[in-house]
């Protein structure tokens, strides 16, 4: 056989090594795409352990520019392999959640299958472990407060005249606790009905005066919508987590503590705002805005007062 045409041939071998199949080209010396079953797993980010109760995955797929689903996988402490088989590169979309303990936080996740390596496969089955997060299953404990810390009862009536505030501006603050070790909320974007997923602290003001109502505080997204203001603070991964972690430390520790200053100076004889501090999740803030529905699946807990002149 003539030199060109040995150049020209590309061999193909098979290998078996560490339980793991490769697929290697003899001539670049590269790995070629593979297809094989998933094994899943499903690990509590913040416990350390896998995940022990009836978490469920909903793979997709983008087929022609639409997203369609594969199969449904139950997980609980072991590996679960999935009926179908998947390509190394591939992106897979996978809704995490678990419609018996509601308490796990439902995520949408994006997953690259990953290459035929001696780590990422094992007896013929590629290896992919998702991070699951628990929220818990207790509201969290919504503090309503004055500046020297005195607490504020919930629903309270606050009379401007009454109050040891100057005359233009009160001074409320608000603190979130999450109540359950490793616990937390995680935000991931909605690819079924393409918003995000996310988490909030919300402030809406509400009655006779409530767009005389104006934050000082820096760092709130300030809307208008339908007789009512509201100051919106997007929270990222860590602002409503608690993980306990050795020697009874935790990092993060789960509260969310903001001094907050309110400019009054519009405020007139007659009026009376409410203001409803809220943490809501599951929601998006583009689809509030475009809607005045903040998803599908979006929950909340809140503690009001009123401010009075």
């Amino acid at each position: 056989m003539s030199k060109a045409k040995i150049l020209g041939i590309i061999v193909l071998v098979i290998v078996v090594f560490a339980g793991g199949l490769y697929v290697l080209n003899s001539l670049t010396g590269t790995t070629e795409p593979v297809s094989m079953i998933i094994d899943w797993t499903v690990m509590d980010q913040y416990l350390g352990e896998r995940d022990a109760d009836t978490t469920e995955i909903d793979i997709y797929r983008l087929l022609d520019s639409n997203l369609v689903k594969q199969e449904n996988i139950v997980l609980d402490a072991a590996n679960h392999p999935s009926a179908l088989v998947y390509t190394s590169g591939e992106m897979l979309y996978v809704h995490m959640y678990d419609e018996v303990d509601t308490s796990l936080c439902t995520q949408y996740l994006q997953v690259t299958v990953p290459q035929a390596d001696a780590a990422a496969v094992y007896d013929g089955a590629f290896q992919i472990t998702l991070f699951s997060v628990d929220k818990g299953d207790t509201a969290k404990d919504i503090l309503i407060q004055y500046h020297n810390n005195t607490a504020i009862a919930a629903s309270a009536t606050l009379d401007v005249t009454n109050e040891s505030w100057d005359s233009n501006y009160a001074e409320i603050d608000f603190e979130m606790r999450v109540q359950n070790d490793d616990t937390g909320y995680w935000n991931s974007f909605n690819f079924l009905n393409e918003y995000d997923n996310d988490h909030f602290v919300i402030l809406k003001a509400t009655g006779t005066g409530w767009d005389s109502m104006n934050l000082l505080t820096s760092g709130w997204t300030v809307y208008d919508k339908a007789s009512a203001r509201y100051f919106v603070k997007a929270l990222d991964n860590n602002d409503a987590s608690r993980d306990k972690q050795a020697k009874g430390v935790f990092n993060p520790d789960g509260v969310m503590a903001t001094a907050m200053v309110w400019d009054l100076t519009g405020f007139e004889s007659g009026d009376s705002v409410t203001l409803t501090y809220e943490y809501r999740w599951y929601s998006s803030w583009a689809q509030f805005q475009a809607s005045s529905a903040w998803g599908v699946n979006t929950a909340a807990t809140s503690e009001s007062v009123t401010v009075q002149y």
